[in-house]
């Protein structure tokens, strides 16, 4: 199981590095069990450049250690202003602790289980600027 203190972490680093996040998350797919989906929203990070990717999969390498990050079948790079992203953000509340959620929808994919580590809504007009 991946150290929830090492997500943490690299939360903290992506934030340093990126100046914010909407979305910080594992994903646990229905049709991909005991894997995870590292899911990432805003600090700027677009699912079209291979530097953010890079940014992102160094802050893992950095952080988690060899057995954690065969756990990881993927980074996901998503807008903060994605609406599947917004809903979800606008639902959960992270105090300190990740939020687990189980069994919902996310875009067309059923989501057996979540551990959200940082969902922080995007402030109006934030997303487009």
């Amino acid at each position: 199981m991946i150290d929830f203190g090492h997500v943490k972490q690299m939360r903290d680093r992506l934030i340093r590095e990126r100046g914010g996040l909407t979305l910080l998350a594992l994903f646990e797919r229905e049709d991909r069990r005991r894997i995870w989906d590292l899911i990432v929203a805003g600090g700027g990070l677009r699912d079209d450049s291979y530097d953010d990717y890079h940014v992102v999969g160094r802050a893992m390498q950095e952080t988690f250690d060899p057995d954690e990050m065969m756990e990881v079948a993927k980074i996901v790079l998503l807008p903060a202003d994605y609406d599947p992203v917004v809903e979800l953000v606008n639902r959960i509340q992270v105090n300190g602790e990740p939020v687990e959620v189980r069994n919902f929808e996310f875009f067309q994919f059923d989501i057996r289980r979540a551990l959200i580590f940082h969902a922080e809504p995007v402030e109006v007009g934030a997303a487009r600027a």
